[in-house]
């Protein structure tokens, strides 16, 4: 009867032992994904800030006047970016675009050279989340 009773506590002790460990193993792949998706995001959230800069880079160098006075929002496959706005002084203009997706959000701000119309280029670029 000893005997029984000890190999039921031995076995019992084991199958606790083996739930922590799933528990613990199933709460760090959990956690794991989660930061996967939301590096995705960022990745995602980047790439679409810097489809409305590209957006806005291509219509100033077609339209040196183009401008937004509120907000554009552009759709894209993956959501949506936005130029949040366009400053001239002198022939450099300054463009602010964002992008969220998921509960990331990226803002870039990059100043266009477009002195020489045949050679137009970026001349600062940031980035701020």
């Amino acid at each position: 009867m000893k005997k029984g009773f000890a190999a039921l506590i031995i076995v019992m002790v084991v199958s606790f032992t083996l739930l922590a460990a799933v528990l613990s193993a199933s709460l760090g792949l959990f956690t794991l994904r989660e930061h996967n998706l939301e590096a995705r995001d960022k990745l995602q959230s980047e790439a679409s800030a810097e489809s409305c800069l590209d957006y806005a880079y291509l219509r100033l160098v077609q339209d040196p006047s183009f401008r937004v006075a509120r907000p554009k929002i552009l759709s894209l496959p993956q959501g949506f970016c936005i130029i949040e706005n366009i400053t001239v002084e002198n022939a450099y203009f300054t463009i602010t675009a964002s992008a969220e997706v998921g509960n990331t959000r990226t803002f870039f701000t990059a100043t266009l050279d477009l002195s020489d119309n045949k050679n137009p280029h970026v001349i600062e670029f940031r980035q701020s989340s």
